[in-house]
């Protein structure tokens, strides 16, 4: 194979190799991740425009060669020279967009903070959990963040196995019903950080890491990830200073195992209850049905236990009427 043909091929091999496949497995957000796309389509381009002069040049070789053998010769050099280039950088990225598109973008790619190892770090000690005011939730993967079907796709897979389907066009009563099974399989598996929202933890202001195999939320990012996996419509707000900020004040509560109700109106799956009190004397809990609330709530010294809990509504809220609680119904 002559220079010619060489070099050209050479540079299609190269940018190829820089492709967004290669780059994955370096770039773990989107700002370099968006320039490495542009970067890789404005390699595809060269390498046509490329491709285009060494077809020309060999063309136009080929018809001043007046029969001449030799020049005949390299001018078909040029041709399949650059006919092979482009098909290498074409051909490669047509043959992994068909194999999974995903292998040619940075679609839904998780944050590297999903990489972080068991520690021994401490969680939040908030009596009750409470949530972080300046916590926007919207780390990666955040419930209603542009990135929230990367924790969709940490959470169905194993060992989560939670059925967080996100459609908001199911039926209403559907997503009622799913509430208190997305709750208890998120729960499962669940520890609390102070201010995670996105359930990989890499968002909490204190910097402790998540376990192997479990996910961390404070009150209120666990409660919008459930609605959010429910298929619930609208975001309650980013933390509970938000959530509750124009709700309903509640002044009587009753329940029994099949239900509850607050202010002598029925609760359904997915109603908020809670307080904003000052400083961290904040929480939030979602009601599931049957009467019970669930909650992410903080564990004191023993940062990697299971933070969730369930509980009777009226229970919870006579045990703790020193509160200003609210109600904020959510629709589905």
């Amino acid at each position: 194979m002559s220079l010619k043909k060489l070099s050209i091929t050479a540079i299609a091999v190269s940018l190829t190799l820089a492709s967004p496949v290669w780059a994955q497995s370096i770039v773990p957000d989107g700002g370099i991740a968006g320039f490495v796309i542009k970067l890789y389509n404005f390699g595809i381009g060269i390498i046509a425009v490329l491709a285009v002069v060494a077809i020309a040049l060999g063309g136009a070789m080929w018809v001043v060669s007046a029969g001449n053998g030799s020049m005949v010769s390299k001018a078909q050099e040029w041709i399949s020279g650059g006919i092979i280039g482009l098909c290498l950088a074409l051909g490669a990225y047509l043959i992994l967009g068909t194999i999974n598109s995903s292998l040619v973008s940075f679609e839904n790619m998780p944050s590297v903070s999903n990489l972080q190892a068991t520690n021994t770090g401490t969680s939040g000690t908030d009596p009750d959990g409470g949530d972080n005011v300046a916590g926007n939730g919207k780390g990666a993967g955040g419930p209603w963040s542009k990135t929230a079907e990367a924790t969709k796709k940490l959470l169905q897979a194993d060992p989560f196995k939670v059925n967080c389907v996100h459609d908001v066009n199911m039926d209403p009563s559907y997503k009622l019903g799913l509430i208190k099974a997305v709750a208890n399989q998120i729960g499962s598996k669940m520890v609390y950080r102070w201010s995670s929202k996105n359930g990989l933890g890499g968002d909490n202001k204190r910097g402790d890491a998540v376990p192997a195999g479990k996910v961390s939320y404070d009150c209120s990012g666990f409660v919008r990830q459930v609605l959010w996996c429910a298929g619930f419509p609208s975001d309650p707000g980013e933390n509970t200073e938000a959530m509750f900020g124009n709700a309903d004040k509640i002044t009587s509560c009753s329940s029994n195992n099949t239900g509850a109700k607050i202010n002598n109106k029925a609760l359904a799956p997915g109603d908020l209850v809670g307080w904003v009190n000052s400083g961290n004397d904040r929480h939030v809990l979602i009601y599931i049905g049957g009467g019970q609330v669930a909650e992410s709530h903080a564990t004191g010294t023993d940062g990697n236990a299971n933070s969730y809990r369930t509980s009777d509504l009226c229970t919870y809220y006579n045990g703790k009427q020193g509160k200003p609680w609210k109600i904020k119904r959510m629709k589905a």
